[in-house]
């Protein structure tokens, strides 16, 4: 820039005419306690807590608006807008604050008198914006501090409420902090909070402080009783609701799958007590979360008189982790056994019931020796069983070294069970079949059931090509001892067996054929083809030593046996005290109240 540049900027700076500009002033901001104009005002005032000190506050706040607004001539009283027991660290559920904020801008409102900044609002956030939009109506309206001595209609307000916010809302985190520090140390002494709860009263002398009320508690007791034999949420709803049964303290009979939930999940119907198990991170929000190790939580076992065993509880919890994990509904299934014949030791497999694994069954199937019901049979197939010639040495030809197109077949894929059409035919069945299991051979039997069996399931399409099951639970005991590979598609081959009425077709585990598919590109489209896999075994053998061969054994039994008796006998398990338990009180509860009696426990 030359100097002739510098120069002309200087003459501009000394003005033009400057003796005869003429000013019009502004008017000034009149005082809020003085004006010249009719005001229409209204007051705020709140209280954060219900308690008995608090609530004399909150009178006494509004009592005093009501006066000094009736001082002034020229102001109005709108109204006393006021929230009772509420934060003001949020705007959420502050129902008079909010209606208050839509009176001014409705334009019914010119002045909102308030104590303090701290009761308008301690978040700085929305105390600001809040005050820069009533600011910014047309006309203004202008809220006064009194506390502050602040008037936001003058244009010196803001940086002092900016400074003052900013304390109201660091006041309110040094509160939360002081508070969270309080409850862990009263939590931490055993100082539990134990409101009402329905199946106790509270008597504030006694130390833990519930007292059962057996009316409630044998609500509980059925509620806890039927989930455990099976019922679901809202089948429980629905039974206790058409059979009359209180539902809450209030002596409502008001029952939905909500009730019911809450009624399980609650642990303090077991004597048991976990305190913090939700808390709020934020100040500012409030809003709750689940403590998922984000505070220290306090469990005190036994704390107070049980309406619940806890170990019924703790089964319960058992039960509601398998179904997360795996989708399975209902209680835990018992384990049955085939007491005797050619298929003694097979147990009945509940397909998609996850909770059995391979100990599980193998226990099962030697519970009938471990309790001298039955003698053991012989493991190994002799000479003289067979055939009249000596076969030590030779190996029986295992069925996945060749193609067979009409055989009985079924695999297992994706925690499904498929099965062919022939082995659906072979059955002679479009209803219910039922899967055996031996641990100690790995086999499998599949046979015809009845509707009634916990065991069956159906099986409806003869049409298609295969028919798929859901096995979900038992994948999982097959993959633990099979270390199958999921990649994979395994293909068993079985044999069918009858006698009278009775067929059922055996399957060797050990002979699992897995399969790969693998996609063979033919320019613009491509084939899907199956690639059998064999281990190197078989690149030296035909198969098993015939006297060593589980499967043969078996199969000669199921010829040499004129009948089967597949009487089962029912393995006691964890399930099963607690079941015996629930179907006592089940019985007990449901029948007299339907007949209008008494019930006991």
């Amino acid at each position: 820039m030359d100097n002739s540049e510098k120069e002309k900027i200087r003459l501009r700076a000394k003005g033009y005419r400057k003796e005869e500009i003429q000013v019009i002033r502004a008017t000034p901001v009149e005082d809020v306690f003085n004006p010249s104009q009719h005001l229409r005002v209204a007051a705020y005032c709140r209280v954060s807590t219900d308690s008995d000190e608090q609530v004399t506050s909150y009178e006494l706040q509004k009592n005093y608006y009501e006066e000094l607004i009736a001082k002034h001539d020229n102001w109005e009283l709108v109204g006393i807008y006021a929230d009772e027991g509420i934060s003001g660290t949020s705007l959420n559920h502050r129902v008079s604050f909010a209606r208050m904020i839509e009176d001014a801008k409705a334009g019914k409102i010119d002045l909102i008198m308030t104590k303090s900044i701290s009761r308008f609002a301690r978040n700085v956030v929305d105390c600001i914006t809040i005050i820069r939009e009533l600011k910014g109506l047309n006309p203004p309206v202008r809220i006064f501090f009194e506390t502050e001595n602040i008037d936001t209609g003058k244009s010196d307000s803001e940086v002092m409420l900016n400074l003052l916010a900013i304390f109201a809302q660091e006041e309110s985190h040094t509160k939360s902090e002081i508070m969270t520090w309080s409850i862990h140390q009263r939590f931490a002494s055993g100082n539990f909070i134990t409101p009402r709860l329905f199946g106790y009263q509270i008597d504030r002398d006694k130390p833990d402080r519930y007292i059962i009320v057996e009316e409630e508690a044998k609500v509980i007791r059925l509620v806890y009783a039927m989930y455990v034999v099976g019922y679901r949420y809202k089948e429980i709803a629905d039974k206790l609701s058409s059979l009359g049964f209180v539902s809450n303290i209030k002596g409502e009979c008001k029952w939905n799958e909500a009730v019911v939930r809450n009624i399980i999940d609650n642990e303090r119907r077991c004597g048991k007590i976990i305190a913090w198990k939700t808390f709020t991170p934020s100040y500012l929000d409030h809003k709750v979360k689940k403590n998922n190790g984000n505070r220290d939580q306090f469990v005190l076992d036994n704390h107070h008189d049980h309406i619940v065993p806890q170990e019924v509880y703790d089964y319960i919890l058992k039960i509601k982790r398998m179904q997360k994990i795996t989708r399975f509904r209902g209680a835990i299934p018992s384990l049955a056994v085939v007491k005797e014949g050619a298929l003694k030791g097979f147990v009945l497999v509940n397909l998609r019931y996850p909770g059995f694994n391979y100990d599980n069954y193998l226990f099962a199937s030697k519970y009938l020796d471990e309790q001298g019901i039955s003698k053991e049979r012989k493991a190994i197939l002799k000479k003289s069983d067979v055939s009249d010639f000596d076969l030590q040495g030779y190996e029986k030809a295992d069925s996945r070294l060749f193609q067979h197109r009409y055989a009985s077949t079924i695999s297992f894929k994706d925690n499904k069970l498929y099965f062919n059409k022939t082995a659906i035919e072979r059955l002679d069945s479009n209803q219910y079949i039922e899967i055996l299991f031996e641990p100690k051979e790995r086999l499998l039997a599949v046979k015809k059931s009845s509707k009634d069996s916990p065991y069956a399931f159906k099986v409806v399409d003869k049409e298609e090509r295969s028919v798929a099951v859901n096995c979900s639970g038992f994948m999982l005991t097959l993959n633990e001892i099979m270390k199958w590979n999921d990649k994979f598609q395994y293909y068993l081959i079985g044999t069918k067996r009858g006698s009278g009425d009775e067929t059922i077709i055996l399957f060797d585990l050990d002979a699992a054929l897995p399969v790969a598919k693998r996609k063979i590109d033919k320019g613009d489209t491509y084939d899907r083809v199956s690639i059998n896999l064999l281990d190197e075994y078989y690149a030296y053998h035909y198969g098993k030593n015939i006297y060593e061969d589980a499967y043969s054994m078996r199969l000669y039994l199921l010829d040499l046996f004129k009948s089967w008796n597949v009487d089962l006998l029912e393995v006691p398990n964890e399930a099963s005290k607690y079941t015996e338990w629930a179907k006592g009180i089940i019985e007990n509860h449901l029948s007299a109240k339907a007949e209008g009696g008494q019930t006991n426990g």
